[in-house]
């Protein structure tokens, strides 16, 4: 009645612990991934004056990426 096994629930801790890890990793990461994807394939260009928001979501992917070293 109401017993937890304590390796059961140091097992569930740490798995859970790794998968935030995991998610936070790829959520900081993926945009600036995601931009220089689309840059090699030639989709994703910052030349114009009318790539500022481009450019601003290039900057702030960089931070976001760096900030979870």
């Amino acid at each position: 009645m109401g017993y937890i096994c304590i390796d059961c629930l140091l097992t569930y801790l740490f798995f859970r612990l790794v998968l935030v890890v995991i998610v936070v990793f790829t959520c900081c990461w993926a945009p600036i991934q995601f931009v220089l994807l689309l840059k090699a394939i030639g989709i994703y260009r910052t030349k114009s004056a009318e790539d500022f928001p481009l450019i601003i979501f290039q900057i702030c992917s960089h931070v976001l990426a760096y900030v979870n070293r």
